[in-house]
């Protein structure tokens, strides 16, 4: 029965842990797919049914790693598994063709009315659906049914709903995000005690960054593109072909086939600079599982990049050192951890390997993940080295227990003399002075 549920790996563990929830999660899918989801109404080609819920499962998946999934409760992992299925029902209800205020007209909004479109209060929606039908939709009781609608909720908002908010229109629009009183730790009879902010940070960052290319590859999408080719806008995001949760280096990293053509890197740039508002709003609620995501990156043949609008211009740009524009903490450190490497690699003739303990050494401090990641990133983009020793290097499968490689230090640094020759072209390399 593992395999059945759209999210596995924390399935895995929660049916380990409570065979009983575990089947309430099965029943309550088979119920969607019979019931309900068919109903979805597609958003021209994204967020479409299941495969955007699948989606957003294998994120929680990989947000998430076993050995912290085991820190979660068998009740947190239930809430949270069944907000991954329910946080979009409210499609199901179409726009009600009507202005959600008493403006007439919407004067300083892009187009009259926004808000009478179905996609934008989903999430309202969705909360009502579970308030009112929550037991129907085969949740165990009444408390559960309220804090599983409160994790809907929160998947649109931009930031944990501590206190009134705007709607995505800004402050033109008279319309609020409410203050929710309940978002706070609690318990739950049966479930136990529940970290509410953690989950719903965990859902709200897996929604936005689900941008995974099966989404849209679906029959239903191609009937839309050939009645509007306008909804390519938002189907574009099949060109991500795996969305990865980089825990060392603290980012989130998409990978792509190939560079978008110029016509398309505005649509790029705006999709990462989205998850990262989001990661601003809500990373801070990650951290009772000591993880955090506060980059976006798109990767290409190995090679991490930025797409960026500037001046009205949207360009792609080469992070050959991936904190390109990271704040300064993070420049010293880099400039720590290069003028660390150019003095061991002067000092050993340009010895091909030495073990992070003698970095350690010539920092002063035991390196964080962090720090071995940015290492090992300086030298995955060499000129000479190949797609297998790139994909063997992807921090999501690393095992930082050995040493690090040099090899690559030479293609940034020439032949220079003195270490801090060294560190000077590394860093000009990397755009960071």
């Amino acid at each position: 029965m593992t395999d059945g549920y759209i999210s596995k790996s924390m399935f895995k563990i929660l049916d380990r842990k409570d065979h009983d929830l575990a089947s309430r999660l099965l029943d309550m899918q088979a119920r969607a797919l019979k019931d309900w989801m068919p109903l979805l109404i597609p958003d021209r080609g994204s967020h479409a049914g299941l495969l955007h819920l699948i989606n957003v499962g294998r994120n929680v998946d990989k947000m998430i790693p076993a050995a912290k999934a085991e820190e979660l409760s068998a009740g947190e992992m239930f809430l949270l598994l069944a907000a991954v299925l329910l946080h979009d029902i409210g499609r199901i209800l179409p726009g009600s063709g009507k202005p959600m205020c008493a403006l007439q007209p919407c004067k300083q909004l892009s187009k009259p009315f926004p808000c009478i479109d179905s996609d934008w209060d989903h999430h309202q929606k969705s909360d009502n659906i579970i308030q009112q039908s929550g037991l129907e939709l085969g949740l165990p009781d009444d408390m559960t049914v309220r804090y599983c609608a409160l994790l809907a909720y929160c998947h649109r908002l931009a930031m944990p709903p501590r206190k009134d908010q705007l709607t995505e229109f800004g402050e033109a629009c008279t319309l609020r995000e409410g203050k929710r009183p309940e978002f706070r730790n609690t318990s739950i009879e049966p479930l136990g005690s529940v970290r509410i902010p953690l989950l719903a940070a965990v859902l709200r960052i897996a929604d936005e960054a689900e941008n995974h290319w099966t989404r849209a590859l679906n029959e239903r999408w191609f009937r839309l593109f050939e009645a509007n080719q306008g909804n390519l806008g938002k189907a574009f995001r099949r060109r991500v072909e795996d969305v990865e949760f980089c825990h060392a280096g603290e980012c989130i990293v998409m990978h792509l086939a190939d560079l978008p053509e110029s016509d398309e890197l505005e649509r790029f740039a705006m999709l990462a600079a989205q998850i990262k508002s989001v990661l601003g709003g809500w990373n801070k609620d990650l951290r009772p599982l000591d993880i955090q995501f506060s980059d976006v990156f798109y990767e290409v043949r190995g090679r991490l990049h930025r797409f960026e609008t500037k001046a009205g211009k949207t360009k792609a740009s080469v992070v050959d050192g991936p904190m390109v524009d990271v704040l300064a903490a993070d420049r010293d450190q880099i400039r720590i951890l290069v003028d660390a490497l150019a003095r061991l690699s002067n000092a050993t003739m340009g010895h091909p390997d030495f073990p992070w303990a003698s970095v350690e050494a010539e920092v002063g401090r035991p390196l964080k993940d962090r720090d071995k990641w940015l290492i090992e990133k300086m030298g995955d983009w060499a000129p000479d080295q190949n797609e297998g020793e790139r994909e063997r290097s992807r921090c999501a499968a690393e095992d930082r227990s050995g040493g690090v490689p040099v090899r690559a230090l030479h293609h940034f640094t020439g032949a220079a003399q003195s270490g801090q020759e060294h560190s000077g072209r590394l860093l000009d390399r990397s755009g960071i002075n």
